[in-house]
């Protein structure tokens, strides 16, 4: 028995750089290549291709007791398969094709 999937209704793809959140329609599902256009301050996240808000950028001091956990982790994973990566960065998940167009879900994971 095979899957029926339903594919994500696209609007056609952003050329111009979003430079403001308002200028968003949170009704309409956006692709990954979308986000790679939006140029505002605020931290957003895609999942599904709906706009959620991310909480701020963290502090100085989250940032220096990050970094200070990062370390022995580092050291201990140094020459295995696991990575340890700070945040924040795009972790996208593709459904199937992975080009930009066709990924609707994109993550930062908080840093430690």
């Amino acid at each position: 028995m095979s899957k029926k999937t339903v594919p994500y209704p696209v609007l056609d793809e952003i050329d111009e750089p979003v430079r403001q959140f308002n200028e968003l329609d949170a009704s309409l599902t956006y692709s990954y290549a979308s986000y790679l256009n939006w140029l505002f301050p605020e931290r957003v996240e895609l999942i599904a291709g709906k706009i959620f808000k991310m909480s701020p950028a963290p502090s100085r001091i989250h940032q220096t007791v990050s970094i200070n956990l990062l370390k022995p982790l580092i050291n201990f994973l140094d020459g295995k398969p696991c990575k340890v990566y700070a945040a924040p960065f795009d972790v996208r998940f593709p459904k199937g094709s992975k080009a930009d167009k066709d990924v609707f879900t994109v993550l930062q994971p908080v840093s430690v």
